[in-house]
C-alpha cells in the first residue's frame, strides 16, 4: 500500500484523491509519507493533508512531532485543524496541543448563539448583496493594524492570505470567540510594574534590558527592571465583539472580502460614502 500510495501521491492528477484515500485506512506509513511531500503542494492540498493527520491520534502525534521538528509552522496548523486534533479525545495529544501549538477551549453559550446568528445572516442569498470592495475599506479600519492580508497589513498576528477564508464556520469562530483557539505564538502574557500597572500584550522582541509588547491598542518598551510579575495568559491579542459594531450589511461586506480570491480595488470615495 505504501509504494502504491507514494506513486499516487507523486501523481497530481490523482493527488486529491491519493489524500482522501489515505485517510480511510490506518497504515503507519501515512504520516511520513504525507509531510514528505507537504513543502511542494499547494494549499488545499496541503489543507487535506492537515485533515487527514488531524483524524487519528497517531496521526496527530506525527503531526506534532513535526512541530517539534520545524518541518511544520504552528502558523501552519489553523484553528479548525486544532479544533479536530482536540476532539480525538486523547490525553496525550491534547496535552501535546496545548504546550507546542496553543489553548483550544469550547465556545460559551452566548457565542454559540452568537455564530448560529450570523450563520442564519449570511446566506447566499444575503452574500449576493455584498461589496468585497467596502469590505476592504472595513477591513483596513478594524483589521490591517494586525493583520495582512493580500501583501497589506501589519505582522503582529497571523497572515491571513493563506488562511482558511472561504470557509464560513473557521472565519466566524476567529471573529466572534478569538480568545477559544489561541495560537501559541498569539497568545498574551500578563504584566505587573512596579508604578501599579496590569498590562497584557503579546512579546515582540526582548533582550537583557527591555521587552517589547503590543497590546491591544499600543506597543511599548518597558524596562525589564520595572517589571514585578509576568505571566503567560490564556487570551488572545485580538479583541471581543469585532463585528458587534458593524451593521448587518457591514457584516457581509467584510465577509466577502475576507472571502476574496484575489485583491480587490478599493471603493471610489462616492462609495464609501
Amino acid at each position: 500500500l505504501a509504494a502504491l500510495a507514494a506513486d499516487l501521491l507523486d501523481d497530481e492528477a490523482l493527488r486529491a484523491q491519493a489524500i482522501a484515500a489515505l485517510a480511510v485506512a490506518d497504515h503507519p506509513e501515512t504520516p511520513q509519507l504525507l509531510l514528505a511531500r507537504y513543502p511542494a503542494l499547494n494549499e488545499a492540498e496541503q489543507q487535506a493533508v492537515l485533515g487527514v493527520l488531524a483524524s487519528r491520534a497517531s496521526y496527530a502525534h506525527a503531526l506534532l512531532d513535526a512541530l517539534v521538528e520545524g518541518r511544520l509552522a504552528p502558523r501552519e496548523v489553523t484553528s479548525f485543524v486544532a479544533r479536530q486534533i482536540d476532539s480525538l479525545g486523547d490525553a496525550q495529544v491534547s496535552r501535546r496541543l496545548r504546550e507546542l501549538w496553543g489553548e483550544v477551549r469550547p465556545a460559551s453559550q452566548t457565542k454559540q448563539e452568537q455564530l448560529a446568528r450570523y450563520r442564519a445572516l449570511l446566506t447566499p442569498d444575503r452574500m449576493r448583496t455584498a461589496s468585497p470592495a467596502r469590505g476592504r475599506r472595513l477591513f483596513a479600519q478594524s483589521c490591517a493594524a494586525c493583520h495582512k492580508l493580500f501583501g497589506e497589513g501589519g505582522s503582529v498576528g497571523p497572515d491571513l492570505t493563506g488562511s482558511q477564508r472561504t470557509n464560513l464556520d473557521y472565519v466566524l469562530e476567529n471573529l466572534i470567540d478569538p480568545n477559544a483557539i489561541v495560537g501559541r505564538d498569539y497568545l498574551m502574557t500578563l504584566f505587573q510594574t512596579t508604578d501599579g500597572r496590569v498590562l497584557h500584550g503579546m512579546v515582540l522582541r526582548e533582550d537583557d534590558q527591555v521587552i517589547e509588547i503590543r497590546t491591544p491598542t499600543e506597543q511599548l518598551l518597558l524596562a525589564r527592571d520595572e517589571i514585578e510579575v509576568r505571566q503567560a495568559s490564556t487570551l488572545s491579542l485580538m479583541p471581543e465583539g469585532q463585528l458587534d459594531r458593524l451593521s448587518e450589511q457591514e457584516v457581509c461586506d467584510l465577509i466577502a472580502y475576507l472571502a476574496s480570491p484575489q485583491q480587490v480595488a478599493a471603493p471610489s470615495a462616492e462609495a464609501s460614502e
